[in-house]
């Protein structure tokens, strides 16, 4: 594959704060974004023999060259009412808007087929709160949203090549927290943590990507899910509705918590510190086309470390520690049709090791 990408950019933007009473105030922004996208590019494919590669073969056919351009201008906003009553804490309310630019699917498109994904444009809503207790000794953040997706764009894999879908709309919604708290009465201990719900949701998403299973079982004849009139074949995906079903790699539950001390010795100019993090990443699909054999359950981490230092920070020597229940996951999930099969890559197992780091 030879391509050749280049985009230009323009874009121009103000804000402005408007003070409307002591504890209120109006934040406006606007921005204006003028992009225009080239590509160039030709796909070449030969077997081992030397010979071009068949129009029916996985790599082929070839993909003459192509020279394709397109404009795109967006105006963005962002309006936000802030209330601070007090000097701890600050409420807010917004709304903003925004885009991802669209571009060109360059590997093996077939030359009757658009290889251009258009921009995706969403809208986002938050309600805030930041505040501190005790003197600031408790810090605690709440932020709830709701975002709405037009023409998201879903990243797919067919079997040979990435490509992105616009899968039409998409909604976001639910909150994130997060908690510190800094003892007056031990000093230097640090007890924190964070916990967010996202769900996810196409609202219409009617090309999306095939499973394996239901590939297989057409080809089997044991039984098609596609419309009476489609026409499938094995390595060739066949799209499924995938309206009202969940985002891949999104997991609605994310909670992690992290405790530190130190403690300095004086006497020797030297630093004991300790830490323990802990993290749940709850259940979610790997891929796009969400088929079962790629749905990771939710699992939980847990790091620990200990060490010295010096109070310059001259030198340091931790023993740590992760993945310390040794959890089993994928951090990476697809399914490859062409082969009826799958791949994945795990996360890290169970580590354990010291680091001498020396500053100078």
């Amino acid at each position: 594959n030879t391509n050749t990408h280049e985009t230009k950019t323009v874009a121009g933007y103000g804000q402005a704060t408007w003070t409307l009473l002591d504890e209120l105030s109006l934040e406006t922004g606007l921005r204006v974004s003028w992009e225009k996208k080239n590509r160039e590019g030709n796909t070449h494919c030969t077997t081992a023999s030397g010979a071009v590669c068949p129009p029916a073969g996985l790599f082929g056919p070839d993909i003459p060259d192509r020279s394709e351009s397109f404009t795109t201008t967006k105006v963005q906003y962002r309006v936000a009412l802030q209330y601070e009553p007090t000097a701890d804490a600050m409420f807010y309310a917004s709304v903003a808007n925004g885009f991802k630019s669209g571009g060109y699917n360059q590997l093996r498109t077939p030359v009757n087929v658009s290889d251009q994904f258009s921009d995706e444009n969403s809208i986002n809503y938050e309600l805030g709160a930041r505040t501190s207790w005790l003197d600031r000794q408790f810090v605690f953040n709440l932020t709830g949203y709701f975002t709405d997706y037009d023409d998201f764009q879903a990243q797919v894999f067919d079997g040979s090549a990435i490509t992105i879908l616009n899968a039409g709309r998409l909604f976001s919604y639910g909150f994130e927290s997060d908690v510190l708290y800094m003892p007056e009465a031990i000093e230097n201990l640090r007890v924190g943590g964070a916990l967010s719900l996202n769900l996810a949701r196409y609202d219409r998403f009617t090309g999306g990507v095939s499973t394996v299973p239901q590939q297989v079982a057409l080809t089997e004849g044991v039984g098609s899910p596609f419309p009476a009139g489609v026409a499938c074949s094995f390595g060739v995906n066949c799209s499924q509705d995938l309206s009202g079903k969940p985002l891949d790699n999104a997991p609605e539950w994310d909670v992690s918590a992290f405790a530190s001390y130190e403690y300095p010795l004086p006497a020797a100019s030297i630093a004991l510190f300790t830490r323990a993090d802990y993290a749940y990443t709850g259940s979610l699909y790997l891929d796009q086309d969400l088929d079962p054999n790629l749905f990771q359950s939710g699992y939980h981490l847990l790091n620990l470390r200990a060490g010295l230092r010096a109070e310059d920070d001259a030198w340091s020597l931790t023993l740590w520690a992760t993945n310390v229940t040794n959890s089993e996951y994928l951090v990476i999930g697809f399914d490859v049709p062409v082969i009826s099969g799958y791949a994945g890559v795990r996360g890290p197992p169970r580590q354990v090791g010291a680091t001498l780091r020396l500053n100078f």
